[in-house]
């Protein structure tokens, strides 16, 4: 779960500026997490609801239930300040995004 989550083409990977990030907390989680099938009832379930990973990472205390209907919410407020909100509609959309990634980090090396 984590890789599709945290390493992928769409999740930044930020670089530190003398050891600090160019951006706010809840913005950076945003930045460096997606989500995964997002409306799907079993990744929710059999995730332990970590295909809502922005959700996740901003309210780690939360029962997973609650994630679908709070993801909405994020997204609302994140378009409202004009912040990504990084989401792949397929487990299968999120693993090819992952070995593509990983693709174009070996070929760079």
């Amino acid at each position: 779960m984590f890789a599709l989550a945290h390493v992928g083409e769409q999740a930044d990977h930020m670089e530190l500026v003398d050891h600090k990030v160019d951006m706010g907390w809840a913005q950076s989680q945003l930045a460096t997490t997606c989500d995964f099938e997002p409306t799907s009832f079993f990744w929710t379930h059999f995730s332990g609801g970590l295909n809502h990973q922005a959700v996740h990472h901003l309210f780690p205390w939360m029962i997973h239930t609650h994630y679908p209907a709070v993801s909405q919410i994020i997204k609302r407020v994140a378009k409202k300040f004009d912040v990504d909100y990084r989401e792949y509609p397929s487990i299968v959309v999120a693993l090819r995004s992952h070995f593509q990634f990983l693709y174009n980090m070996a070929t760079i090396a």
